[in-house]
């Protein structure tokens, strides 16, 4: 299971579902409600977390924003690399 851009830029694209989620060996993009009521899963990354270390995307909502690339390629990366260590325990 990998985090991608594409995990990513969903997180932007609906206010409601706001955050990335690790239940097992599924990655979902979701609500902070939902995941609560859910009770179980492992929260990986917010849409704030993306705004506050500046990702932004095109007034259409349809690509990341110039300048973002590498910031969400280091993002992906961080969150891989968390989630290897998890699965590997």
């Amino acid at each position: 299971m990998k985090v991608t851009r594409t995990h990513l830029h969903a997180l932007m694209l609906d206010p409601q579902r706001s955050i990335l989620v690790a239940d097992g060996e599924r990655l979902s993009v979701t609500s902070p409600g939902q995941f609560l009521a859910d009770g179980r899963g492992r929260l990986l990354i917010t849409a704030a977390d993306l705004r506050d270390a500046g990702v932004r995307l095109t007034r259409g909502g349809g690509r990341f924003a110039a300048g973002a690339g590498p910031i969400v390629d280091d993002l992906v990366a961080h969150v891989n690399g968390l989630l290897t260590a998890v699965q590997a325990q």
